[in-house]
């Protein structure tokens, strides 16, 4: 039997489908029956009919042929099998009796009372297929059972000649009784599945076998096909001649080609196969020919060469045993780690180049010492010696070690970590004779491993202690302040404008500032204190057993003494001070975190103070540090609520007295402690980085207002937008500006932004090529709060400005001081000689508008004219075209502006 191929293993697919279909198909008519489905079983014509006993007897033939589809069935499988096959076989067996006995059993009412009997042929059918299927099932006698599928088959094929030909004589014939077109394609089916599904057995192995002979039988089998049609041509001309009639002619033609052209496929296979196998035969006698030359050959070879190696075995040997010992010798003296070999008393027999290296000993001296001597190490915790001994490797015969990391000391006193192990040596007859210890230095490990351990718990630039190191010991000054009832300080140490160093001079310069620094707080601070490093410019001091504050604060002037005399490096001469903050146990905390904290609120308010300078902590500095994170906090979720809103105030024209442009401001009502002042949100928000997404809310909206105005066909005016400091600053500024006004579609000229003088005197090349970028632009540009910063003139005459703005507090005391007056005449004066507009902010009162028009300032602005409005308010008092100018008549001012 040939093992399964893909061949097989596509008949094997082949069975499995059509077994499964049959069923599938067999089920369906049943189950029709058993429903009443009309169109069956009343169906014509007759030919097409399937009755249901004969569904039946095809379920069960599919059904037992499925499990033995690939491999004889075991178990419960191949009982179900068997008892299908039964059943099938009892079903034909009734059928045929019916006929036989010319009686009714009632084998054609088992499912439905009004099912149609089977034809004879069909249960003649049945009885063949069933015995064929036990022997499927059993494995047994397949010559047999391809005999009786057959029989079967060709009791099929006789009913499907006659539909193919058209003959109702061949299925409609007395003995056989009517067989349906259907059924006879299913027996045909079934017949080529049982044949497929032992592919390697029997006439099949024709087939499938992959030899020569089975190869040119399924190329044959199509051309089967095409010889009856050339026989049925030569029946036509007997039957033209009278020999017989056109029935007997097509049977037997058909039959007779079909026949012949099946024996010439089987005589041409078996033949092949019959050469292939005495090919095979021929080619095993030859091999095994070939193998007894060979072997005989070989003998001879072995028989010439163990006379030739007999005579030169000693010298070979001789060479191995040498190039094996200096290759031995080569690796020992190349490798790293130390090798030393002992006798069973542990005296030294070879220590190679390493070993002397790290013990000092030579071999020539250490030669019949005991290992003890030589090799001499230390427990690296207790210190104490560990003898070195071999006995209890050579007694108990295995491996041991030394602690890790142990100590050993060289001749000369100096020690190194080593690790080590001795392994027993073993004679050929397995007898221990020796021990051999293998030893490696450690010390660059060991050193890597402090040295890691030591950065866990200091800085890399400075070792100095890190936080971690820092809150242990704290955390140990504070358990013992509380327990001998004293006090210990903190002092928080941040260096003031640290990070201009590192921008303009690069970190290398820098990093060696800091290097500086620490080297001088060292010699400030006493031995037992510790000084670290808590961030990139930030040190904590930890003053252990402080008396009081006043040594704190002594050493805290000190520190700012010492840190304040300059620094020259890499031929900079470099000034630097700090601010610090002092925080007292227990008095400010109990607890590392806490006293931490509380000293850097307190570095916080020292910088607040002007930095260089030092502040003890206080219950208000922690309050109102808790009370501006609250706010941060309040702000950022009033930001993304989009709490605050816009108000608009007016700028009135002295001259005509009328509006002619308006300043979008900011205003947050907040929803818990209601409206808080711009200068309390704003700083927050410029340290926080919230003024950037604010600022370009404010800007966005007030475009998007302004511009709403006009579509709306209402009198278009400017509207200014204040820029802060660090939105100034952003490299992304110009960018900004130009797609809200792409998106809001306002005109570039009714956009006004105001920055602060101070801001300007910042890079001021960048400020006067961004002025000209959004002058460029075609957005206004104003000066604000002009007078109280440094501006040059020099500088201001290259700025493309269009208006100064004077500060609020040089008009609030124009009327009533002389030095406002002239500061405001004298702004008023240089903004005309350089053409510039020039505008008041913060006019509130009639004395305060006069003096403005009488120096001949161009606009103001302030609860003079009105306070900032809501949108709609401001549209229906100045924008609307029933929005009347402004008389003489002192206006009503409201509330004073703040």
């Amino acid at each position: 039997m040939h093992p399964p191929s893909r061949t097989t293993h596509r008949y094997h697919l082949f069975a499995r489908a059509a077994a499964l279909a049959l069923a599938a198909a067999s089920l369906l008519v049943i189950l029709a029956w058993v429903a009443g489905f009309a169109p069956l079983t009343v169906m014509q014509p007759e030919w097409l009919r399937v009755e249901p006993s004969l569904a039946l007897g095809m379920l069960l033939c599919s059904g037992a042929l499925l499990p033995c589809a690939l491999s004889p069935p075991t178990g419960a499988a191949r009982v179900l099998a068997h008892l299908a096959a039964a059943g099938a076989l009892l079903l034909g067996l009734l059928s045929l009796c019916e006929y036989l006995a010319v009686r009714d059993l009632g084998t054609a009412r088992l499912l439905v009372a009004h099912g149609g009997r089977m034809s004879m042929i069909s249960a003649v059918i049945f009885i063949l297929l069933s015995l064929a299927l036990m022997l499927r099932i059993e494995d047994a006698r397949p010559r047999a059972a391809e005999l009786l599928i057959l029989l079967a088959a060709l009791n099929a094929f006789v009913p499907a000649i006659g539909y193919l030909y058209g003959k109702s004589a061949l299925y409609e014939i007395d003995y056989y009784g009517m067989i349906g077109l259907p059924v006879t394609l299913a027996f045909l089916l079934l017949c080529a599945a049982m044949f497929a599904a032992r592919p390697e057995c029997g006439a099949m192995r024709l087939l499938t076998n992959g030899s020569a002979g089975g190869i040119t039988a399924r190329r044959l089998l199509p051309a089967a096909l095409l010889i009856p049609i050339l026989f049925e041509r030569l029946q036509f001309w007997g039957y033209q001649a009278g020999y017989y009639d056109i029935t007997f002619g097509m049977i037997l033609i058909t039959l007779s080609s079909m026949l012949v052209f099946g024996l010439l496929i089987a005589w041409t296979a078996r033949l092949l196969l019959r050469l292939d196998e005495q090919r095979n035969e021929a080619g095993v006698a030859l091999n095994e020919t070939l193998d007894v030359l060979e072997s005989n050959l070989n003998a001879l070879s072995a028989t010439n060469a163990r006379l030739q190696a007999e005579a030169s075995v000693r010298r070979t040997a001789e060479e191995n045993l040498f190039h094996e010992h200096e290759r031995a010798q080569v690796t020992l003296n190349s490798i790293g780690d130390g090798v030393i070999t002992t006798d069973t008393d542990g005296r030294i027999a070879y220590m190679n180049p390493a070993a002397e290296s790290m013990s000092g000993w030579k071999l020539a001296e250490a030669a019949g010492m005991p290992i003890y001597e030589v090799f001499r190490i230390l427990d690296p915790v207790t210190r104490e010696p560990v003898m070195r001994g071999v006995s209890g490797t050579v007694q108990q015969d295995r491996v041991t070690h030394v602690p890790p990391n142990a100590i050993l000391i060289h001749r000369d006193g100096s020690e190194s970590a080593v690790n080590d192990s001795c392994a027993p040596i073993h004679a050929p007859d397995g007898k221990v004779i020796g021990a051999v210890l293998v030893f490696h230095d450690v010390s660059a490990v060991r050193a890597l491993s402090q040295r890691m351990s030591w950065l866990a718990q200091h800085d890399s630039l400075t070792d100095l202690p890190n936080r971690f190191l820092l809150n242990d010991r704290l955390s140990q000054s504070i358990a013992l302040a509380l327990k001998r009832d004293t006090r210990c300080a903190v002092l928080f140490l941040d260096l003031d404008r640290f990070k201009h160093v590192n921008d303009t001079l690069g970190h290398y310069i820098g990093d060696r500032l800091l290097i500086e620094i620490v080297a001088r707080l060292r010699g400030i601070v006493r031995d037992p204190d510790t000084i670290a490093r808590h961030g990139g410019d930030e040190f904590v001091v930890l003053l252990q057993e402080a008396s009081d504050g006043y040594q704190a604060a002594r050493v805290a002037k000190t520190i700012l003494e010492t840190l304040t005399e300059p620094y020259l490096i890499e031929s900079h001469e470099l000034h630097i001070t700090c601010s610090i903050g002092i925080s007292i146990c227990p008095e400010d905390g109990e607890d590392a975190d806490t006293l931490v904290k509380h000293a850097e609120a307190a570095m916080y308010q020292a910088k607040a103070h002007g930095r260089n300078n030092y502040q003890f902590f206080k219950r208000r500095i922690n309050e109102r540090a808790i009370k501006r994170f609250a706010l941060e906090g309040s702000l950022r979720r009033a930001i993304a609520r989009e709490e605050p809103a816009i108000c608009f105030q007016p700028k009135m024209a002295i001259a005509t007295r009328e509006v002619v442009g308006a300043e979008a401001l900011l205003r947050w009502h907040d929803r818990h402690s209601g409206p808080v002042s711009p200068s309390q949100f704003i700083p927050i928000a410029e340290e926080s980085g919230l003024i950037i997404q604010m600022g370009e809310w404010v800007l966005r909206k007030a475009c998007a207002q302004n511009r709403a105005w006009q579509d709306a066909g209402l009198r278009p005016i400017p509207v200014a937008v204040n820029v802060s400091a660090v939105q100034f600053r952003d490299h992304h500024f110009l960018d900004l500006v130009a797609r809200v006004l792409h998106e809001t579609g306002l005109p570039p000229q009714f956009l006004e932004l105001e920055v602060t003088e101070s801001v300007t005197m910042h890079d001021l090349e960048r400020t006067v090529t961004l002025l000209e970028a959004l002058k460029a632009m075609g957005v206004g540009l104003s000066i604000d709060d002009f007078g109280t910063g440094y501006s040059s003139l020099s500088y201001l005459k290259r700025f493309p400005i269009d208006t100064l703005k004077i500060d609020r507090s040089f008009v609030h005391d124009v009327t009533v001081d002389a030095d406002s007056a002239a500061i405001t005449r004298a702004i008023i004066s240089m903004a005309r000689s350089m053409n510039h507009k020039v505008i008041a902010e913060g006019v509130e009162t009639e004395e305060q508008f006069a003096f403005l028009r009488a120096e001949g300032c161009d606009q103001v602005q302030g609860y003079y004219v009105s306070g900032p409005l809501p949108a709609a308010d401001f549209r229906q008092a100045f924008l609307l075209p029933a929005a009347a100018p402004l008389t003489d008549a002192p206006l009503p001012t409201g509330a004073r502006q703040q």
